[in-house]
């Protein structure tokens, strides 16, 4: 699996004209480290609201152009890497 950086995924969201202050911040919420499942719950929890806010703020799918195309996609591959991640920390805890 390859991992695309923070910054490229970054620039597909200002591509599609999303702001840059929610940018900056669905960016300062990824969670690259898991250590305590309580506190890590919330800071997933953030970031999956930031995802879910700024993908709402795209056209429904059908309408999408191709840079609005490319913000989805960015932030969905970007919540499905965070959801292993978590759904790894989640397990571990409970072992």
């Amino acid at each position: 699996m390859t991992v695309v950086s923070v910054e490229a995924r970054a620039f597909s969201l200002r591509g599609a004209g999303l702001g840059d202050d929610d940018i900056a911040s669905w960016a300062a919420a990824q969670v690259e480290q898991t250590a305590d499942f309580e506190i890590d719950r919330a800071r997933y929890a953030r970031f999956f609201h930031l995802c879910d806010d700024l993908l709402q703020r795209l056209p429904q799918k059908p309408k999408r152009n191709d840079a609005e195309a490319a913000a989805a996609t960015a932030l969905l591959a970007s919540a499905r890497e965070h959801r292993r991640r978590f759904r790894g920390c989640a397990r571990r805890s409970t072992l």
